[in-house]
């Protein structure tokens, strides 16, 4: 795994833990938009794409 993509990683799992305190909803809808087309259209390597669906399902609990 490249430095880049522990650096994603480790990026993925703190913002699951920010989704603990409430936020204005269009802000979950925007990271929503872009986390999905960063899922459908990104290189990601297996853990990467686990993970950032992982944030993604997450956010489809606060939408």
């Amino acid at each position: 795994m490249t430095e880049l993509s522990e650096s994603r990683n480790e990026y993925y799992k703190r913002l699951i833990h920010s989704f603990q305190s409430d936020a204005d909803q269009h802000v979950y809808d925007k990271i929503y938009s872009n986390l999905s087309g960063l899922l459908a259209h990104g290189d990601l390597n297996n853990k990467e794409y686990d993970l950032l669906k992982e944030v993604i399902l997450e956010l489809e609990k606060r939408i």
